[in-house]
């Protein structure tokens, strides 16, 4: 199979994995929303940042790592899996305890949740290990089944636990239910289809592996504290119901954010590969990739932006209006995260790394401090605020180093033409649609591909060779 081919079935099939697992968290939360009101949802989704924080040190870098490294030599699967298991199940409880002890000190509620999901984390952390592996070895169809296996459980279980009135304690332990059933399929997959699971201990090799993921720790600690501190910064300073109204529009920027993430986690494998083997196919994948991620993530910024008001009202209902105008901020980032995700995943496959965990390290120090400051004076408008410029500053830094130092590609002159086409097709046509937010849309996203196409941005010979590439795939299969 071909190098197109296996990025775009590895992309297909993580896709729909992760559309599953997102698409079903987003009805759970926002039944959630609607069920518990804005002040205990945010409870809950405080509860869950907080533990997403924490989190973080029971991965310390070593998933990027294991998928780097077994794409490279994947005659050392077992080897990497058993000492990294270990690894991982030593962060895991230090990672509890943590949560547990913090939650404890400075008075967390609501409490019993938080030690739900804490313990909850254990389990999770173990599934996207081995969907790391997974991912490492092109095999992420196994993703999907524990995914769907997970999902399947949790939306049942949680609807019927919301309905019969469970409250917060009850849907953060169908959360741990599903996340330990979730872990048992991917053992067993990763048992009998992937690998053949030899337990073994090597403590030169477990230090060799935290010593090389130590960069990639650094970039994940960071990229955590930029994403999940805003909503804990949020609580203390105005209190959950905040955290509700913030989280409810954050949540559907989160689920289209799922496809940028795909991809990058589709292409990390066979970029590394490629550094390894082909430096000219690894920059032409890098274009195509980051031309393609610039092209389809305008138009979803532009039509959540338009309607924002219809979607959280339809969602979430009346009591969220304030998240309207927090989702017209946030819709932003997504033309950002598309658009950074494949240059930091390139840095990654070419060993630059630490260019990734400076710059992630610098964004979270300005948006804390951001956040700091605006947050007691302008609430979840500064808040969002903050969030859109820490992800600009993020992309700008990965744009320039790449253009500066590595490729001769010129990625700023690819993304102007997107840009003024977008911007063009919505001026004229928001003034010709003042009142019709949906003919608004649908023109503006008209206008904005026929530009693309009259300023040659898609050529046909590329459209025809995407087209091409689907129907190769669909036929091998």
């Amino acid at each position: 199979m071909s190098t197109t081919h296996r990025i775009v079935k590895s992309t297909t099939t993580l896709l729909l994995s992760q559309s599953i697992y997102f698409i079903a968290g987003l009805l759970v939360m926002t039944l959630a929303a609607r069920i518990l009101g804005v002040k205990d949802f945010g409870g809950f989704m405080f509860a869950t940042s907080l533990v997403a924080f924490i989190e973080i040190t029971t991965n310390l870098g070593i998933n990027l790592l294991l998928v780097r490294e077994i794409a490279r030599n994947k005659e050392d699967i077992q080897k990497y899996w058993s000492n990294i298991f270990i690894i991982k199940i030593a962060l895991s409880i230090i990672s509890t305890f943590t949560i547990i002890s913090i939650s404890i000190l400075f008075s967390f509620t609501p409490l019993i949740v938080i030690v739900i999901l804490a313990i909850s984390q254990i389990f999770n952390s173990m599934v996207i290990f081995n969907n790391a592996v997974f991912q490492a070895m092109e095999k992420v169809q196994y993703q999907l089944y524990s995914t769907i296996n997970e999902k399947i459980v949790t939306t049942i279980l949680a609807v019927i636990v919301l309905f019969k009135g469970y409250g917060l304690t009850g849907l953060a332990s169908i959360f741990l239910l599903s996340r330990i059933i979730s872990w048992v399929v991917s053992m067993v997959l990763m048992n009998r289809y992937v690998a053949k699971i030899i337990w073994y201990l090597d403590l030169i090799f477990i230090r060799r592996i935290i010593r090389q993921s130590l960069p990639f720790a650094l970039f994940l600690i960071m990229g955590t504290v930029y994403f999940q501190m805003d909503s804990i910064l949020l609580a203390y300073f105005m209190g959950n119901e905040a955290v509700g109204y913030y989280q409810a529009a954050l949540r559907l920027v989160v689920v289209i954010l799922l496809l940028p993430d795909v991809i990058a986690k589709s292409i990390l494998p066979v970029m590394s590969h490629l550094f390894k083997h082909s430096i000219n196919d690894l920059n032409n994948i890098f274009y195509v990739s980051y031309k393609i991620m610039i092209i389809i993530s305008i138009p979803i910024s532009f039509g959540l932006y338009i309607l924002a008001k219809p979607i959280i009202l339809l969602l979430f209902g009346q009591d969220y209006q304030l998240s309207v105008q927090v989702l017209q901020i946030l819709c932003w980032i997504i033309v950002m995260r598309f658009i950074g995700l494949i240059p930091g995943t390139y840095l990654t496959a070419i060993n630059k790394q630490k260019i990734r965990s400076y710059t992630v390290t610098i964004a979270a120090i300005i948006s804390i401090t951001m956040n700091i400051i605006l947050i007691p004076k302008f609430g979840i408008i500064g808040v969002s605020i903050t969030n859109l410029i820490s992800n600009f500053l993020v992309v700008s830094i990965y744009i320039v180093f790449i253009q500066l130092t590595i490729s001769n590609i010129n990625l700023i002159k690819i993304l102007i033409t997107p840009i003024l086409s977008a911007l063009i097709s919505f001026l004229f046509f928001s003034q010709i649609y003042k009142s019709n937010s949906l003919y608004t849309l649908i023109l503006t996203i008209s206008g904005y591909f026929s530009l693309l196409i009259l300023f040659k941005s898609i050529t046909k010979s590329e459209v025809v060779k995407f087209f091409t590439n689907i129907r190769q795939l669909v036929g091998n299969n």
